[in-house]
């Protein structure tokens, strides 16, 4: 597992800072990790205590003591010193506003990063919130409650790795209070890299009659029949987050096959994303599978369709590399090491299945062979419950339309830049 600490505040003596220090208020309660500033716009720190931790990700599950608590609450982190120290960033979050904002610390100076912006995946009053700080190098990710808000890029304090937690007095109030539990901290880590050379690596074999697979010469060979789509679950997860590649190629065939990635999907296949690239035509598209339809999340306004263009893309029965790298509601795309494009979307947030998908044209089973498969993870799995390995056929039938093919109009953008964006309807594309 990437995690490398974790507590749930629920032995008392698991080193946190307790008592009265520097007119700060610490203390373990049930469970719970209070901390409580004892005068007006007083910030205080708690060092979690670990070593310090430059790199990784910071997350805990944060609320305020009572709907008329005068606090704020955050992470710290890029700390110099585990006692006072001198530089550091915080990340903030107001429920009672409903908005985060960044700030550095420096020698007795605040410099503002992110200035206070609302978000509504922020939960008001009592509410519990996740905050999360994702930092590689000088690029600082912060997330509330498993949505990336913003990144930023700030170096300021390049080596320096002691994080915590952070409670400010804001509002003139009885109690400033903010209360935590769940503190955890992870690393990038490789969960899996597989070349397929090992028929035992636990990939689905066998046939369910629309979906074939094997080992193949060092390949996974996979065989889907027409009007379906096949997803092939990888050994291992659930994973929410992190860089999902493989190599992919098609066989020599009259007809083209469809071949891409799919991950956030659930323990039943009934709902996934797949990133997809049509070698025969240069194209890929981003879909989304939920209540038995298709959607698609990526779109060319000039064809006016979902498919999308790439000269990156190698044509026919040539290997291409698929990369997607999901962060939270953002999802990067790339093939053959060149970046593609960034799609958000928020459906499907706390799923963590992956593996491949062989989608085949509607004329002929399709043949494609999976290569190097390699998952590099960013946070702790959700479940440690493993999925028994497992392959699902989906009917592509209400499906996105195969490039150029009658493009249906374009529906309205969600507002917020989440949720299906274009939808296709239940009886699927003209023919």
């Amino acid at each position: 597992s990437p995690r490398i600490f974790y507590d749930d505040f629920g032995n008392p003596t698991s080193g946190w800072p307790t008592g009265i220090q520097y007119d700060c208020q610490f203390a373990y309660s049930n469970g719970i990790y209070a901390i409580g500033p004892q005068q007006l716009n007083w910030v205080c720190l708690a060092t979690a205590p670990l070593p310090p931790q430059p790199n990784g990700v910071y997350e805990v599950r944060a609320s305020k003591y009572s709907l008329t608590d005068g606090s704020l609450y955050g992470i710290y982190f890029g700390g110099n010193k585990a006692d006072m120290p001198t530089q550091f960033y915080i990340f903030w979050v107001d429920p009672a506003a409903q908005t985060y904002s960044l700030e550095a610390y420096e020698n007795g100076q605040w410099t503002t990063l992110i200035s206070a912006t609302f978000s509504a995946a922020i939960q008001p009053g009592v509410g519990v919130n996740t905050l999360k700080v994702r930092r590689q190098g000088g690029q600082i990710t912060l997330y509330v409650n498993n949505l990336d808000l913003t990144t930023v890029q700030d170096d300021a304090f390049p080596n320096d790795g002691y994080v915590g937690l952070a409670v400010s007095s804001y509002y003139v109030a009885d109690t400033s209070i903010g209360l935590f539990d769940d503190f955890k901290v992870t690393k990038s880590t490789l969960v899996l890299e597989d070349d397929f050379s090992n028929p035992a690596s636990g990939w689905p074999t066998g046939s369910n009659e629309v979906c074939q697979a094997t080992y193949q010469n060092g390949e996974y060979m996979t065989v889907t029949q027409p009007e379906w789509v096949c997803a092939y679950s990888a050994p291992v997860g659930p994973y929410t987050n992190g860089s999902f590649q493989v190599v992919a190629r098609r066989e020599e065939g009259i007809y083209p096959s469809i071949y891409g990635l799919y991950f956030g999907g659930d323990d039943v296949f009934s709902s996934l994303y797949a990133f997809l690239v049509n070698p025969d035509t240069q194209q890929y598209a981003l879909a989304l599978y939920a209540n038995e339809r298709w959607s698609a999340l990526t779109w060319d306004t000039t064809d006016n369709d979902a498919w999308i263009s790439s000269s990156a893309i190698e044509p026919g029965t040539a290997r291409n590399t698929l990369k997607a790298v999901r962060d939270g509601a953002s999802i990067h795309l790339l093939v053959n090491d060149t970046y593609l494009t960034t799609v958000r979307d928020a459906t499907l947030l706390y799923n963590g299945y992956f593996g491949v998908v062989n989608w085949p044209s509607q004329y002929a089973p399709g043949t494609v062979y999976f290569d190097d498969y390699r998952f590099i993870a960013w946070d702790e799995p959700p479940s440690s419950v493993t999925r028994a390995r497992a392959t699902a056929s989906i009917p592509s039938l209400n499906t996105l339309p195969r490039a150029k093919e009658n493009p249906l109009p374009l529906l309205p953008a969600d507002p917020d830049g989440f949720g299906t964006i274009f939808e296709w309807p239940k009886e699927g594309p003209p023919k």
